[in-house]
């Protein structure tokens, strides 16, 4: 007999018109290493050309370890118009009414954030991290710090970006499709814009902790 079935709402594609118009940004659920540990992978993707401008493994989701990656990704590409990511807490206030570091961010370098409501949206971003879990990730279960991690994974990005010949856009390499934005701020600029202010107690061994590290500071203090 004949089973009538609920429509199947139809996968909408989209692309980016240029280079620059949005980029996506996500971080790569935790990854093991043997003789490393679990690292996680922060990374942007330009939507149009699949160019990586920039990629960096850290042992933790921190928020400020977002604002380090977008602040390499813009000073050495520019500004995109358009972010796209998740609702996790680093790029989303959970609070009603509140707003998160990395929205103010947006708002004073002038960037819209868009946020997707489901996985399949940062399809990009997302199929970026599968490859990295394949090309990347199971040939290089060797390595035995997170500075060869990401000196290694450098050295793919620029493999990826200027030799790798992508199937979603017809066989070309990234960098064949993409452009630098000419919107730009100087280092002294964006530093200004992406300082991390986080109120902290001296302790008595004339030091301050910050997300796990300890640093000097004057005795006088």
């Amino acid at each position: 007999s004949r089973i009538t079935l609920p429509p199947i709402k139809r996968v909408e594609r989209f692309e980016a018109p240029h280079p620059n118009a949005l980029w996506q940004i996500d971080i790569m659920g935790k990854t093991y290493f043997p003789l490393v540990g679990d690292l996680y992978l922060i990374c942007a993707i330009d939507d149009h050309s699949r160019f990586i401008p920039y990629g960096q493994w850290f042992y933790r989701q921190y928020g400020i370890n977002v604002y380090q990656v977008m602040y390499n990704a813009f000073i050495r590409y520019g500004l995109p118009k358009a972010i796209l990511s998740d609702r996790g807490g680093q790029f989303k206030s959970t609070k009603r009414g509140g707003e998160a570091n990395y929205q103010w961010y947006a708002f004073k370098l002038g960037i819209e954030l868009l946020y997707a409501q489901k996985a399949q949206t940062k399809g990009k971003i997302e199929g970026l991290f599968r490859f990295v879990q394949r090309d990347f990730v199971l040939e290089n279960v060797h390595l035995t710090s997170i500075k060869a991690a990401n000196e290694a994974f450098w050295r793919w990005l620029e493999n990826y970006n200027f030799s790798h010949e992508h199937e979603g856009i017809n066989k070309q390499c990234p960098a064949d499709l993409y452009t630098e934005s000419l919107r730009r701020l100087t280092q002294e600029e964006l530093e200004f814009i992406l300082v991390h202010e986080e109120p902290r107690r001296v302790l008595k061994t004339a030091a301050i902790s910050y997300y796990g590290h300890y640093y000097r500071v004057p005795d006088e203090y």
